[in-house]
C-alpha cells in the first residue's frame, strides 16, 4: 500500500472511531456509560451521598434527580433525606424532619380509615416529596403550591407536598379557616387518600371519576381531623347556610371547581348520612358498573 493510501485509510479510521464514541456517549444513546457524577440512574431516579441517621428506619442523605416528561435528566432538589417507615409502606423525602412528623401523622389517619373499612392492604406503598416548590414538569402543567395545598401525579402516584412554611404562605383553608400544623397534617392525610383510593381501584381494575376522587379525600381529611378543628369548620359552614348534597348526582367536577369549600364540607356530611355511606361503599364495589368511567 502507498504512503498516500495509508494515510487515507488513517484519517477515515480515525473519523469512523471518533463517530463511534460520539455516539456510545450520547445522552439520548440508552446503552450509554453513566459518568461518575451521576452514578447509575434507574428509569426515574439517582441516589449519592448516602448516609446513615440512627433516629429514623433506614434513613439516608440523598441528592434526588427527576427525569421530567422529555426524559431530560434535571436536578429535583438538593439534601433531601430519605425515610422509610414499613408499619404504613411509605417513603418520604424531604429536608425537613419536622414536616416527616406532620406527614406521618397524617398517613397513619388515612390508613386506619381505610383499615376500618377494611379495604387497606399492605402493599399499598405512599411515595411522597415535601418541597419548597413543585418540580418544573409538574410547574410546566400550572401546578404550584400557591394554588394547591399537595397533589399527587397519578401518572406514578408519587404525592408532593409543600412544607410547612410553604403551606403557611396560603393563610387559609377549607372555610376560610387560618392554616395550621393540624390543617397540614390534615392535608397529608387527604393526598393520601388518593393514593390509597387509586390503588384499590387498581386492585378492583377500574377508575372513578375526579369529583368522587374529591369525595373521598376530603370525607377522609375532615372525619380524621381533631374535633375542634373540624367543629370550626362546620360552623363557618352552617353560618353560609349552604345544604347538603341530597344525592350523588350533587357530586360532580363543576361544583368542585366553583365551590371546593363547599364541596369538602357537603361531601363529609353526605357522607355521614345513610346514602352517604352506601353510595361510599358503593365505589370500592366490583359489581358496580354505574360508577365505572374514564377521569373527566
Amino acid at each position: 500500500m502507498k504512503p498516500k493510501k495509508l494515510r487515507l485509510l488513517i484519517i477515515y479510521s480515525l473519523i469512523i472511531i471518533n463517530f463511534l464514541v460520539i455516539a456510545v456517549s450520547s445522552p439520548d444513546n440508552k446503552k450509554s456509560n453513566h459518568t461518575k457524577l451521576f452514578g447509575k440512574i434507574d428509569k426515574k431516579r439517582v441516589a449519592l451521598n448516602k448516609s446513615k441517621d440512627s433516629s429514623f428506619n433506614n434513613v439516608s442523605e440523598n441528592i434526588e434527580y427527576n427525569y421530567n416528561k422529555n426524559n431530560e435528566l434535571t436536578l429535583l432538589n438538593y439534601n433531601l433525606k430519605k425515610y422509610e417507615f414499613s408499619r404504613i409502606n411509605t417513603v418520604i423525602r424531604t429536608n425537613s424532619s419536622a414536616d416527616v412528623d406532620h406527614a406521618v401523622k397524617g398517613i397513619e389517619r388515612a390508613v386506619n380509615f381505610f383499615k376500618n373499612i377494611t379495604l387497606y392492604k399492605d402493599k399499598f406503598k405512599i411515595n411522597i416529596y415535601i418541597l419548597d416548590e413543585v418540580p418544573d414538569y409538574m410547574l410546566n402543567k400550572g401546578i404550584s403550591f400557591n394554588l394547591y395545598y399537595g397533589f399527587v401525579d397519578r401518572e406514578d402516584l408519587i404525592m408532593f407536598m409543600p412544607s410547612y412554611k410553604i403551606f403557611l404562605r396560603n393563610e387559609y383553608g377549607i372555610m376560610n379557616i387560618k392554616l395550621n400544623k393540624e390543617f397540614y397534617i390534615s392535608y397529608f392525610s387527604h393526598e393520601a387518600a388518593h393514593v390509597i383510593t387509586e390503588n384499590i381501584l387498581k386492585d378492583l381494575d377500574k377508575n372513578v371519576r375526579i369529583a368522587y376522587h374529591e369525595f373521598i379525600a376530603y370525607l377522609v381529611q375532615m372525619d380524621t381531623m381533631e374535633d375542634q378543628l373540624l367543629k370550626n369548620i362546620l360552623v363557618n359552614f352552617n353560618g353560609e347556610k349552604w345544604l347538603v348534597f341530597e344525592s350523588s348526582k350533587n357530586i360532580t367536577y363543576e361544583y368542585y371547581l366553583i365551590n371546593s369549600d363547599g364541596f369538602a364540607v357537603k361531601s363529609y356530611l353526605f357522607y355521614k348520612s345513610y346514602e352517604g355511606s352506601n353510595f361510599f361503599a358503593g365505589l370500592f364495589e366490583k359489581e358496580n358498573t354505574f360508577l365505572i368511567t374514564v377521569h373527566n
